[in-house]
């Protein structure tokens, strides 16, 4: 049973799932009030999950974000995982929202967006899940993540993504 979701927030984010992915319900994994604080166990119980989901609550803000993505969080590596259906969102009434992969070339047309190079790689950083972070969406201009999470499971950013245009 998880403490984040209730049946309305569950809602909207079965809502967010693309249809070939969506689920009748949520099974809950891994969890701080459960299975601790460590980033080996949150890897260990998740390495196996396709689709995975990721939620995290703020403390400060009691923000409700996360990272829906298409493959496994583990086994940790330093290499880029995901494709084009992996979205970050938020989930607070009036501000849920689903922030999908930005497309490259659906900011060429765009006069007001400060667009990086097309060959950037950030466009396509999906997600990152290594044994010292885990990181959604990059951005080559602000040097940021849509999410990052620090393996000790307590500091979590966020800020621009090019990869998911939030």
């Amino acid at each position: 049973q998880s403490r984040l979701l209730d049946d309305e927030t569950c809602a909207i984010l079965n809502s967010f799932i693309p249809p070939t992915n969506r689920l009748e319900g949520f099974d809950l994994m891994y969890a701080t009030y459960n299975d601790g604080w460590s980033f080996e166990e949150l890897y260990r119980l998740t390495h196996h999950l396709t689709p995975c989901i990721l939620l995290i609550k703020s403390l400060q803000k009691h923000a409700l974000i996360g990272m829906f993505l298409t493959c496994s969080l583990g086994p940790p590596s330093i290499d880029i995982r995901g494709d084009g259906q992996c979205f970050v969102f938020r989930l607070n009434g009036e501000l849920a929202g689903k922030y999908e992969w930005s497309k490259p070339e659906e900011h060429q047309t765009s006069p007001n967006h400060s667009k990086p190079e097309v060959n950037s790689a950030t466009w396509n950083q999906f997600a990152m899940c290594s044994n010292n972070y885990l990181a959604f969406g990059g951005s080559q201009k602000y040097g940021t993540n849509a999410i990052r999470l620090d393996n000790d499971l307590s500091n979590c950013t966020c800020g621009h993504s090019d990869t998911y245009d939030n």
